[in-house]
């Protein structure tokens, strides 16, 4: 039976935050960031019957692969595997349920948006179910479309009257973006209180960039006679 378990009753849980794979995989970066240092613990799970044929491991136990961590002042609701189709509804209801249940300021979704070509830095745009909602220092996203389980969770949780963000961070890359799951983190922080140094996660990415790029220009290096004879020799 799909259902939610709470091994900790949190004290504080004015939002509740998903984060499901997005282009980039900003999301789910930015949450395990915010696990590596500290700044958010499991504290259980949902149970979804028809995902059964995923787990996921965690100090040697077999858990649900979606899981429940708890910050400061918010409960996190992440996935490290793509969603199924046919098991979102049941995701979107555990969420309802604990909306009903803590009655969050708001619930806010992690997302991308994909862009042509790399920047320094990444903005970061919202959408809500709320007109009334405003960020300061983040813009509205005037035109664009939100699909798959954002779109649902967005029009279930405005028939509980709970307002619900979307925040998306540009991305280019195909590979963990560590500016753009840096600038979420950032809009999180102003929104939720919860603030976390990225310097870290920032600098990883530009490492990694960097060596990506030193393979590409290697491999676009024309390749000389001598080092044809080393090659096929």
């Amino acid at each position: 039976m799909d259902s939610y378990v709470l091994n900790e009753q949190p004290k504080n849980a004015r939002f509740i935050i998903t984060a499901f794979q997005t282009a980039g995989y900003i999301s789910l970066l930015a949450v395990k960031y915010l696990e590596e240092q500290k700044a958010i613990k499991d504290i259980g799970y949902i149970n979804i019957d028809s995902m059964q044929e995923f787990g996921t491991v965690i100090d040697g136990v077999i858990q649900s692969p979606i899981r429940i961590l708890l910050g400061d002042s918010a409960l996190f609701v992440t996935s490290q595997f793509p969603l199924p189709q046919a098991s979102i509804d049941s995701i979107v209801q555990q969420i309802i349920a604990l909306s009903k249940k803590f009655k969050p300021e708001y619930v806010i979704a992690l997302d991308g948006i994909g862009i042509d070509s790399a920047k320094d830095t990444s903005h970061v745009y919202y959408a809500s179910n709320d007109s009334e909602a405003k960020l300061e220092k983040v813009q509205k996203l005037k035109e664009g479309a939100i699909i798959g389980i954002n779109s649902e969770l967005s029009f279930k949780t405005k028939e509980i009257n709970v307002p619900m963000l979307t925040l998306m961070a540009e991305t280019h890359s195909s590979i963990p973006d560590g500016i753009a799951a840096s600038a979420l983190i950032s809009v999180l922080g102003q929104i939720t209180g919860m603030n976390v140094d990225t310097s870290k996660l920032v600098s990883e990415y530009k490492k990694t960039i960097s060596k990506i790029n030193e393979i590409f220009k290697r491999a676009q290096k024309p390749v000389s006679p001598s080092d044809k004879e080393n090659m096929y020799g």
